[in-house]
């Protein structure tokens, strides 16, 4: 049968001594996992994102590259109408001096896929400094992520894009098309040298002052010209505007305008006299049984003439003394 042993103080002792060991040892591990330093006075501020972008809370804070403070808890909240996430950051206060009103938080990422973090920029001088509790702004980030499904949709067209390209040399190399006869043909090569060289004949005409254009770039007399016309055409706009001239007088003169308008009048409503059978004229213009007598009348008159041409006794008589 086992004999039961008391316990001893040395047993005691070692069991105590484990148990603080593993206090520890867990304590560090939590410190170092957490880059939390437990016994820095802190200060907290917060800030308010759309999407953490996989930031997680414990991750650690920097102040213009140095580690200053951990990311606290994440909660929902609803700013402007819009949902997002409020983060609590933890900055050390010996930092709280370089944070001010301009100071900027933003996620940024270890390396292109690494663990995320905060940074914040340094403030401005004779700035605010902000204080525990205060909100700083925040920019996010362009989220690599969210690009990968359509750089995917990229990769898998990308064999099309170069399949086509090689059919499009293919058919340069060819000579076919604009582009194709431009590189092959020879003669569409000389084209173009002709075209350059004409080019280049034009060019030094006008720098030798040759021809009509030549002497309107190089020479001053011609810009001489060219303003003084301008200057007359300026000139003539502010006397018409002024009322001077018979021009002025038209555009500005509203008595001139109320004239012209009362004979338009006159002659719309003496148009539509003569578009009537009112009148003399309207009915002369207008009325076809006017028309026929007068054709007739006319006619008549045309026989008496004739006759008279060919018996002039009859209508006249000459007496000899």
């Amino acid at each position: 049968m086992a004999t039961r042993k008391d316990l001893t103080w040395r047993d005691v002792r070692v069991g105590v001594f484990i148990a603080t060991g593993i206090a520890i040892l867990v304590f560090i591990i939590l410190i170092v996992g957490t880059n939390t330093k437990k016994f820095s006075s802190k200060f907290t501020l917060y800030t308010y994102v759309p999407n953490v972008l996989s930031l997680n809370p414990g991750a650690f804070i920097t102040v213009s590259g140095i580690k200053a403070g951990t990311v606290g808890d994440f909660e929902f909240e609803e700013r402007a109408g819009e949902y997002g996430v409020r983060m609590s950051l933890f900055v050390e206060k010996k930092y709280q001096h370089w944070v001010t009103e301009s100071s900027v938080a933003r996620i940024r990422t270890l390396g292109i896929l690494g663990d995320k973090y905060i940074e914040i920029s340094l403030g401005t001088a004779n700035e605010r400094v902000l204080q525990d509790g205060d909100f700083i702004p925040t920019e996010v980030p362009f989220d690599f992520e969210a690009i990968l499904p359509k750089a995917e949709e990229m990769l898998n067209t990308l064999p099309k894009i170069i399949s086509s390209l090689d059919q499009v040399l293919a058919k340069i190399n060819a000579g076919q098309g604009t582009l194709g006869r431009l590189v092959n043909d020879s003669l569409m090569g000389a084209d173009l040298a002709r075209a350059s060289s004409s080019l280049a004949d034009l060019s030094q005409s006008m720098n030798k002052k040759t021809g009509s254009l030549g002497k309107f770039i190089n020479e001053p007399q011609a810009y001489d010209h060219l303003v003084k016309l301008m200057r007359d055409l300026d000139s003539l706009v502010t006397h018409v505007r002024s009322g001077q001239g018979s021009l002025g007088k038209f555009v500005t003169d509203s008595t001139l305008y109320a004239s012209l308008a009362s004979a338009s009048q006159r002659e719309d409503s003496a148009t539509a006299e003569l578009n009537s059978t009112k009148g003399t004229a309207g009915r002369l213009l207008n009325d076809d049984r006017v028309y026929t007598h007068l054709d007739s009348l006319l006619d008549e008159l045309n026989k008496i003439i004739k006759d008279m041409k060919k018996y002039p006794q009859k209508y006249f008589k000459i007496e000899v003394f």
